[in-house]
C-alpha cells in the first residue's frame, strides 16, 4: 500500500507538486492549497496520513495538540520552518518524528548579521536620520577589523555568520551545547559551554542571538546579562523574540548599557506600535525577514524531498528534533 502523504498549507513554487511526486512511488501525494484549508478538509486529508509537510498555522497548532485523534497514523510531520520552538509538548511526547528546514536559509540570514555589524561600525542608524532631516554631520566611524563577534548558538546560523565576519578580520567566540566537552570548531578562536555565555558577553563587540528558543534560552538575554556586555557592544538577535528581555533592552539602549541592537525578530509579530524600542535612535527593526528569500518555499521543498528519499530509503532524516532538547 502506497503511504499517504500530506502537503497542506505550504506555497509551492511552479514545478514543485511534481517535485514532490516524483521522489518515490511508494509515495500517494496529496496536497492542498491554501483554499482548501478548511479543518474538515485537512482533518480528512490527515486521517490516513502517514507523512505531513506544513507551514505552521494556527490549524497546525490546534492539530498538535490533539496528534492522536486527527493524524492517528502520522510517523513524521516535516515543518516549513527552521525552528521546532512551535511544537507543544503534547505533540514532541506523541511519538511523531518532526523534521525542520533549519539551514536551508542560513546564508541570507548570515549576511542580514553582517550587514548590520556594516551598519552599526560606519554609523548608518543616525546617518539614517540626519540624512532624512538634511543634516550634514560628519560622525565618527570605525572598522570591523579585529572586533570580537559572539554567536550564541553556534549551528547553521551561526557558522555562516562565523565564515563571513572571518573575512572581516574578525575574533569569532561561539557557544553551542556540544562545547560542553570542551570541543570547539575550526572557524573558532573560542569555544564556550552555554553554561560560559556571560565570557563571551563580556568580550563581544557584537553578540549575535541565533540558538534555538528552548527552556533554557527563553529570557537570556535579561537585564544582567545586558548590563554584563560592554556599553560600546551591539546586539543583532535573528533567533526568536523571546530570547530577550524586550524591556530590559529598552532600558539598555537609553541607558547606553549597550551601544545598540539589531531585531529581526519581536516576542510579539507585528511588533506593537506602541512598544518603546520603535523609537530608540540606536536600534535597527526589520519583520522577520532576514531569511525570506523569493525562493523561500522552493528551498523548504528541496529539504522536504531529500527527507522524503531518506525516509523511503529508511536513512536518517535530516534535522530531526529531539524530543528531548525541543529543537
Amino acid at each position: 500500500m502506497a503511504i499517504r502523504v500530506v502537503v497542506a498549507g505550504v506555497e509551492l513554487p511552479e514545478g514543485a507538486a511534481d517535485q514532490i511526486r516524483a521522489v518515490s512511488p511508494e509515495y500517494d501525494v496529496r496536497i492542498l492549497g491554501r483554499g482548501e484549508m478548511d479543518d474538515a478538509t485537512l482533518h480528512g486529508a490527515l486521517a490516513d496520513a502517514e507523512v505531513a509537510f506544513g507551514n505552521w498555522s494556527g490549524q497546525w497548532n490546534a492539530i498538535m495538540e490533539s496528534l492522536d485523534t486527527i493524524a492517528p497514523q502520522l510517523k513524521w510531520l516535516q515543518l516549513g520552518s527552521a525552528g521546532a520552538d512551535a511544537l507543544p509538548s503534547a505533540a514532541l511526547a506523541s511519538g511523531v518524528r518532526f523534521t525542520t528546514t533549519a539551514g536551508f536559509n542560513a546564508v541570507p540570514i548570515a549576511e542580514y548579521v553582517v550587514g548590520c555589524m556594516v551598519m552599526f561600525s560606519k554609523g548608518w542608524p543616525r546617518l539614517a536620520r540626519n540624512q532624512a532631516a538634511h543634516g550634514w554631520e560628519r560622525i565618527p566611524v570605525t572598522t570591523l577589523v579585529g572586533k570580537t563577534v559572539g554567536i550564541v548558538g553556534f549551528g547553521h546560523i551561526g557558522a555562516e555568520v562565523a565564515k563571513r565576519a572571518k573575512a572581516f578580520g574578525c575574533r569569532i567566540v561561539a557557544t553551542r551545547r556540544s562545547f560542553a566537552a570542551g570541543g570547539g570548531d575550526p572557524l573558532l578562536d573560542a569555544a564556550y559551554a552555554p553554561s560560559e555565555v556571560g565570557k563571551l558577553l563580556a568580550e563581544s563587540d557584537f553578540v549575535v542571538l541565533s540558538a534555538a528558543l528552548t527552556d533554557e534560552t527563553r529570557g537570556l538575554l535579561d537585564a544582567a546579562a545586558l548590563t554584563s556586555m560592554q556599553s560600546s557592544a551591539y546586539l543583532i538577535n535573528v533567533s526568536r523574540g523571546e530570547v530577550i528581555d524586550e524591556a530590559a533592552l529598552a532600558s539598555a539602549l537609553r541607558d547606553g548599557t549597550i551601544a545598540g541592537a539589531a531585531l529581526d525578530v519581536a516576542t510579539k509579530e507585528p511588533l506593537p506600535a506602541e512598544h518603546p524600542l520603535w523609537d530608540l535612535d540606536n536600534i535597527i527593526i526589520t519583520p522577520h525577514i532576514s531569511g525570506r528569500v523569493a525562493d523561500l518555499y522552493g528551498l523548504a521543498t528541496n529539504v522536504f524531498c531529500d527527507n522524503l528519499q531518506r525516509y523511503a530509503a529508511h536513512e536518517p532524516l535530516a534535522n530531526e528534533v529531539d524530543p528531548t532538547r525541543g529543537y
